[in-house]
């Protein structure tokens, strides 16, 4: 099925990168910290960091994409994805863009070739099972997570989006199961906008509705102290006995990844914790 593609007005027009090469120059491990490897896409080299614990084969793979400005090394850091990495056997990789920014708008995206070449690369690697590919993000790279689930749902089981999502253009098609966690005080990517642009609930509405779920969210006010003083809630767009799009909100909560330990006003929700257990619930059987 042909899909409409995420636009927006006065995007740049992308370059067409044509096809993705697969060689891949490893670099050794670097002990609990992801290391460098370098990959041939489309003639172009892109970097990328890869954690691995030792003796993984046919791993799931958990692409985490940064924000705008960010590096590899601050989203590995931010987002705490190796220890849950090397508790249930994992592999982490950590793209870097071109450049600061992620090529989210426009008909075509080569990041959305290099992540295509990243998944068939690893996998020709035996080092990961592609059936179990989850794809996660924070600001600019939780947008180009939205973009890559749009545009490539079969190679990705379910997705995370923190502090950030992009104006739905999705089109119409099975998608895969998405969370989000947003702070209602965001000033980078704000909650509402009072345009309509970026609106994060209606963002989940839009997605649900896709998966032909009920139009309207169930939302439960969690009551643990700390989620009591920071305002968090759950809402769930149910479809029959599942929940394939949830969306936790932070009334308190800024442009951060809920959980680490500089965030403010989103301490009391573990984003990576909870985003792997959603993973997992939505995960074919090993």
């Amino acid at each position: 099925m042909t899909r409409r593609l995420l636009s927006r007005a006065g995007a740049l027009r992308l370059l067409l990168a044509g096809l993705p090469a697969l060689a891949i120059a490893p670099l050794a491990c670097a002990g609990n910290t992801a290391s460098p490897r370098t990959l041939a896409v489309a003639g172009q080299e892109r970097h990328f960091n890869l954690f691995a614990p030792d003796g993984v084969q046919r791993a799931p793979l958990l692409i985490t994409l940064h924000g705008h400005g960010q590096t590899a090394q601050q989203i590995e850091a931010m987002s705490g994805w190796n220890a849950v990495a090397t508790a249930h056997g994992a592999v982490v990789a950590y793209p870097l863009s071109r450049g600061e920014r992620w090529r989210i708008f426009g008909p075509h995206s080569p990041d959305v070739d290099f992540l295509r070449t990243l998944i068939d690369a690893l996998t020709a690697e035996g080092l990961v099972d592609p059936a179990r590919v989850f794809v996660n993000g924070y600001s600019g790279g939780a947008q180009m997570s939205w973009r890559f689930a749009c545009q490539e749902p079969t190679r990705v089981v379910a997705a995370g989006f923190v502090a950030g999502a992009a104006p739905d253009g999705c089109g119409l098609g099975d998608k895969p199961p998405v969370i989000l966690f947003h702070g209602e005080r965001d000033s980078s990517l704000p909650y509402k906008d009072g345009q309509r642009t970026l609106d994060i609930p209606a963002l989940g509405q839009a997605w649900a509705a896709r998966e032909g779920c009920r139009p309207v969210a169930t939302v439960e006010a969690l009551d643990g102290p700390r989620q009591r003083d920071e305002g968090v809630r759950r809402h769930r767009w149910t479809c029959d006995a599942a929940a394939p799009v949830e969306l936790y909100s932070f009334r308190r909560g800024e442009h951060d990844w809920p959980g680490h330990a500089r965030s403010h006003g989103s301490r009391s929700v573990d984003a990576t914790a909870v985003m792997w257990a959603f993973f997992e619930a939505h995960a074919p059987p090993r």
